[in-house]
């Protein structure tokens, strides 16, 4: 096990993910001409596959409740670098595991994992609500 992240890792992290695994959901309430704006995103299982095959088993990651009510912190530790980011519910079906995912994904964000999403141009779409969500 390595005890230093190397700029190659680095490199690796950051690398775009295929659109294949690329999804897309409202981040927004629909405005008055019922638009939202749409965001790109991985899923936590990919962030995991890519910190194994990058990083190999030198990753851990442990969660303690955040100052917000249904908050969660995500401590992300790296060949021995430790990051950290909140996560917060978004989905009324499954809040505790969205809040999970949510921090995880963040605190990879802060070792270049899925940086590049938040590149990408912002996008508007008509939404219609689903739940108390919209698509």
């Amino acid at each position: 096990m390595g005890d230093q992240l190397t700029r190659e890792q680095l490199e690796q992290l950051r690398k775009p993910f295929p659109a294949s695994k690329i999804s897309f959901k409202c981040q927004t309430k629909p405005n008055e001409k019922g638009n939202s704006l749409v965001v790109a995103y991985i899923d936590a299982r990919d962030v995991m596959e890519r910190l194994d095959d990058v990083i190999g088993p030198d990753w851990s990651d442990r969660y303690e409740k955040a100052g917000t009510a249904k908050g969660l912190v995500c401590y992300l530790t790296v060949c021995g670098v430790t990051r950290a980011d909140v996560g917060d519910d978004d989905n009324e079906n499954e809040p505790v595991k969205s809040a999970y995912s949510d921090a995880f994904k963040r605190a990879a964000v802060k070792f270049g994992v899925g940086r590049f999403l938040y590149d990408l141009p912002k996008m508007w779409g008509k939404a219609k609500p689903v739940g108390k969500s919209f698509m």
